[in-house]
C-alpha cells in the first residue's frame, strides 16, 4: 500500500521491478490524487494505470475517466457524496458506495 504515490520517486527502480515481475499473487494498493496522476507520463505509476482497475473517488468527470482508460458517465442516479465512487475494471465503470471503519 503506497499512499501519495504520486509523491513518491522510485528512485532505484525497485517497485517497478516488482510491479513488472508478473507475480500472480501481487496486489499493489496506491491512492494518489488524480490530476498528478494524469500528468504523471514517466512515473511508476504509469504501470499500475495500465491494469485498468481503481476507484475514483470524488471524480473529475471529463478527465478523471482516463486513468482507468474508461467514459465516465455525465449523470449518476444519486448525488456524488462523500465515499461515493466509479469502480472500474477491465474497461467497465460501476458506482460504488465505500465505507470506512469507525472507532466506538
Amino acid at each position: 500500500m503506497i499512499d501519495d504515490a504520486e509523491r513518491f520517486d522510485d528512485a532505484d527502480g525497485a517497485i517497478n521491478r516488482l510491479l513488472n515481475a508478473n507475480l500472480p499473487d501481487l496486489r499493489v494498493i496506491a491512492a494518489g490524487r488524480a490530476d498528478d496522476l494524469r500528468t504523471s507520463y514517466n512515473h511508476w505509476t504509469k504501470t499500475i494505470r495500465r491494469s485498468r482497475c481503481g476507484i475514483l473517488l470524488q471524480p473529475n468527470i471529463d478527465y478523471d475517466g482516463d486513468l482507468l482508460s474508461v467514459c465516465l458517465p455525465r449523470r449518476t442516479p444519486v448525488e456524488m457524496t462523500t465515499g461515493r465512487a466509479f469502480a472500474g475494471y477491465g474497461g467497465q465503470v460501476i458506482l460504488v458506495q465505500c465505507a470506512t471503519a469507525t472507532i466506538a
